[in-house]
């Protein structure tokens, strides 16, 4: 994984919200609750939500080159497959609406977040 890589992961985790740090991500794949998928220098990382009424896979960070992504999409996929998961999901940044619609994603709804005041 290049440098830079890591980098950039760091700022998006910050990007998205501040839900975790790349030592988070880690210490979360070593015990098994977060799954690492590679291709070439480009690293996807996702978790499994179960809902009352659906299994999802959610990949929670993906950094590296836009042409790694088909390759790391199949192999999330498969591995939701296996997990008995009926969804991906994802939040991306405006850059994946350029290769999405050609893997199969489509736009549910938007993100809004608003932070609790006073604490």
């Amino acid at each position: 994984m290049k440098r830079e890589y890591l980098d950039e992961m760091a700022n998006m985790l910050q990007e998205f919200g501040g839900f975790y740090t790349v030592d988070d991500i880690l210490q979360a794949i070593n015990e098994g609750q977060m799954q690492s998928f590679v291709e070439n220098d480009s690293w996807a990382v996702t978790q499994i939500n179960d809902f009352p009424r659906r299994r999802a896979v959610e990949i929670v960070v993906l950094v590296g080159d836009k042409a790694d992504i088909p390759a790391l999409n199949t192999q999330v996929e498969t591995f939701a497959r296996d997990v008995g998961a009926t969804l991906l999901m994802a939040a991306g940044r405006n850059g994946f609406k350029d290769v999405a619609p050609a893997l199969g994603w489509t736009q549910m709804n938007m993100n809004f977040v608003r932070e609790v005041s006073g604490t």
